[in-house]
């Protein structure tokens, strides 16, 4: 199975860049992921270093949770149909 068919990836703007940078966390990477995720309106961030993603300032409230993929998995069946996730 090759990469492509299970994930997007995503585009990243000015705007965004300039949000993320109004942003606070240990790794600015994970901020500009968190960021660009929100915009696609993805429902969660999957990693296997959630720590670094404690991220705080501008609009950080609304970024989408993280969780491991083991968390991820652990979650029940909502019914949704599972969408190709970015990150």
């Amino acid at each position: 199975m090759q990469i492509q068919s299970l994930v997007t990836v995503l585009p990243m703007d000015n705007d965004q860049l300039t949000e993320a940078l109004r942003m606070h966390g240990k790794d600015f990477e994970d901020i500009l992921q968190a960021v660009c995720a929100r915009k696609a309106g993805c429902d969660v961030i999957i990693s296997r270093n959630s720590k670094d993603y404690h991220i705080t300032g501008g609009k950080a409230m609304s970024l989408p949770p993280v969780m491991s993929p083991a968390e991820f998995l652990d979650q029940p069946a909502t019914g949704k149909e599972m969408r190709k996730n970015p990150l």
